[in-house]
C-alpha cells in the first residue's frame, strides 16, 4: 500500500510468475473515465484445449473504505471472449459461463492454482447453454 493513499498496489507480477509457467499470458488494461468508466485492470488469460478462454482479472476498488484488491477468476466458451473480458462488469456476465470474485486475502499461489484448475474444465458453447 501506498503511505499517502492506504490503498493497495496494482501489482502484475503478483500472479504472473505462476501463471505464466502455466501457460497463461499477462496483459495490463490502462483505465477508462469516460462513461463506463473502469479502473486500470491486470488481465492474465490463457485459451485451454477446448478453445475455452481462462481469465483471471484483477483491479483495485478504490471507493471502497478501506480500498481493496479485486480478483476475478471467469470461464468463457470460447477463445473469441478476449475482448469481452477486458469490458466491464456487465458484458463480461453475459459473456461468461463461470466466475468466482476473490477477496485480496486469499494468497496468490490459491488464485493461480484455480485459475490452472479452470483449463482443464470443459464447459458449454453459448448455442448448447
Amino acid at each position: 500500500m501506498t503511505a499517502e493513499q492506504n490503498i493497495p498496489a496494482l501489482d502484475p507480477n503478483r500472479l504472473a510468475p505462476l501463471l505464466s509457467a502455466a501457460g497463461f499470458t499477462t496483459r495490463e488494461l490502462p483505465g477508462t473515465y469516460d462513461f463506463g468508466a473502469e479502473p486500470p485492470r491486470i488481465l492474465h488469460h490463457a485459451i485451454t484445449e477446448h478453445g475455452q478462454l481462462v481469465a483471471v482479472l484483477e483491479w483495485i476498488e478504490d471507493h471502497r473504505r478501506p480500498a481493496a484488491l479485486i480478483t476475478e477468476l471467469a470461464v468463457y466458451p470460447n477463445a473469441s471472449d478476449l475482448l469481452v473480458a477486458e469490458c466491464g462488469p456487465i458484458s463480461r456476465i453475459h459473456a461468461r459461463v463461470f466466475a468466482v470474485t476473490l477477496a485480496a486475502n486469499v494468497p496468490a499461489p490459491v488464485v493461480c492454482a484455480a485459475a490452472i484448475a479452470a483449463t482443464t474444465a470443459q464447459v458449454p458453447n453459448r448455442a448448447t447453454r
